[in-house]
């Protein structure tokens, strides 16, 4: 069993795929933590300001989101993906130079991180739709654990490595690897030469207007309940605990923790539990996936309230690993049981709605966060995301829907997965 936990499937293109998420979760890790601390050192910089720079990133996201998921069942997905990998390693290397400049501007940072944020709204669906376009139904949930390995590797050097890179070389370097990062993903994703789905050749005059197929789109999320309350949940869970490592741990690190150092080991090590968990979710084949899916939200408000009460840093680094260990079992699954569930030529639609819960949610969240820390600390402030997380799930937890939906056989092909619903 433990043998299985290490194969990686034989799917083309696989490694190649794997390859560059993990060169930009690598680079993504060190610019999180090069961007935060260069905005808290900032004239007058602290939580308001790292709110204002996030919500700079999130909105354009939730704009760009619903186009995103069209284009990736639209056209060839290997090309926005890499045309995503692009507008992120030019803005990436302009971060960068900005903070060479030895004079960074809050405004500017905000509008480059920006631009920046289109890039995952473009590369998440077109990547798993990819997943689901390449590989056997039976196959679906280890590839996306796989998938998850090589980037839980990938962020736990990067983020063991940000306290050495940002303490040491400065914030700017950070930014410059994350456009290198890009870069390599890039030509990872052009080598891989994976193939064209049937709706990316067709004509522009027989395809349907952009308005409709983003409403094709949404149609299975508000015909099937358990689908927009199992988003909803996860998009709440990822939402708020952006909030946390965006804004309140950096700032309760930076206030009573010891800084850049302490808060680098804290923030490693969800990837190590992503890590971990990665290796025992493909030892499960649980009857109903979505029961894990939300239930693995409970291990959340314990790394929120260890923050809250600065708890000494290896307690909260291993709340924080119990987290990683959660979001993995419940992003593994929930993927596959999307990729299972819904026809291959609308699975960039599926992805792109499904992140548009949390996309919406974060800036909310993050607008929010801010004033109410400055106002009155990061305490309260964690106590009430760790009470957010809970409701969520509990209100997903209820419905029958969420907690009856059976696995779907992994003998279905995916013709008929095509027909199914």
């Amino acid at each position: 069993m433990w043998a299985k936990s290490f194969r990686v499937p034989k799917v083309r293109g696989l490694r190649r795929l794997c390859l560059a998420r993990a060169l930009s979760a690598f680079g993504d890790s060190l610019s999180r933590v090069g961007l935060a601390f260069a905005v808290l050192a900032l004239p007058g910089g602290g939580a308001g300001a790292a709110a204002v720079v996030l919500v700079w990133m999130a909105v354009p996201q939730l704009l760009v989101a619903p186009f995103g998921g069209v284009w990736a069942d639209r056209y060839p997905r290997a090309r926005v993906m890499i045309a995503a990998d692009v507008v992120g390693a030019v803005t990436s290397a302009l971060l960068a130079w900005e903070l060479f400049s030895g004079s960074p501007n809050l405004t500017a940072l905000a509008m480059l991180a920006g631009v920046s944020g289109v890039t995952a709204p473009l590369f998440n669906p077109a990547s798993r739709a990819v997943l689901s376009q390449i590989t056997p139904a039976d196959q679906l949930t280890d590839v996306h654990a796989v998938m998850q390995t090589a980037t839980s590797l990938a962020l736990l050097l990067g983020l063991s490595l940000s306290g050495v890179v940002v303490g040491t070389l400065g914030p700017g370097w950070a930014l410059a690897i994350d456009a290198a990062s890009y870069a390599g993903s890039a030509l990872m994703i052009a080598a891989a030469r994976f193939p064209t789905h049937h709706r990316a050749q067709a004509t522009d005059h027989s395809r349907p207007g952009l308005w409709r197929e983003i409403r094709d789109g949404l149609a299975p999320v508000r015909r099937h309940r358990w689908v927009w309350l199992t988003s909803l949940q996860v998009s709440t869970c990822i939402a708020v605990f952006g909030a946390v490592t965006g804004i309140l741990g950096p700032v309760a690190a930076h206030d009573q923790l010891g800084g850049v150092s302490a808060w680098s080991v804290i923030i490693a090590a969800p990837s190590l539990g992503a890590l971990i968990g990665s290796w025992t979710v493909r030892m499960i084949q649980p009857r109903y996936p979505l029961r894990w899916v939300v239930g693995s939200a409970v291990l959340y408000p314990g790394a929120m309230i260890a923050l809250a009460l600065d708890a000494p840093v290896p307690i909260t680094a291993l709340s924080m690993g119990l987290v990683g260990v959660g979001t993995v079992f419940s992003r593994t699954l929930w993927h596959a049981t999307l990729g299972q569930s819904f026809p291959e030529e609308v699975q960039g639609r599926i992805a792109a709605v499904d992140q548009l819960g949390y996309l919406a949610l974060t800036p909310l969240v993050l607008a929010g966060t801010g004033p109410l820390a400055t106002a009155y600390g990061y305490t309260p402030v964690l106590v009430g995301c760790a009470a957010v997380v809970a409701l969520a799930t509990l209100a997903a937890g209820v419905s029958r829907q969420v907690r009856a939906l059976p696995a779907t056989p992994n003998h279905v092909p995916a013709q008929q997965r095509r027909t199914q619903r």
